[in-house]
């Protein structure tokens, strides 16, 4: 099965992360960007959470990660408390909710 790209809200969540406002970045960067983002998106599956693409805070949790590998290449530190909680408190969704995402606000 071939892996989507996750969607440019994701992307410009990454860059408003990164500090990345309104600059032109670097050859190649963006493709790394985007690379990055695919990792987290597997990564983020392979912890049993379910994405939805286009979905607001699916694409921030995915900026989210996507920034933490950015910045854990440099510093090597774990992942910050906010993106483990945010982790575990999805897995305890998707586990009570029988692996379905049922919104709670429509």
């Amino acid at each position: 099965m071939a892996t989507v790209l996750p969607p440019n809200n994701a992307l410009g969540f990454l860059k408003a992360d990164l500090g990345f406002f309104n600059s032109t970045l670097p050859p190649g960067m963006e493709e790394y960007l985007q690379g990055l983002l695919l990792t987290s998106k597997q990564n983020l599956i392979q912890a049993g959470i379910s994405l939805m693409d286009g979905k607001a805070d699916d694409d921030q949790m995915l900026a989210m990660y996507a920034a933490w590998l950015y910045r854990n290449r440099i510093t090597g530190q774990g992942k910050p408390d906010m993106l483990t909680s945010a982790i575990r408190n999805r897995q305890i969704h998707n586990a009570t909710s029988g692996g379905t995402r049922k919104e709670l606000c429509p």
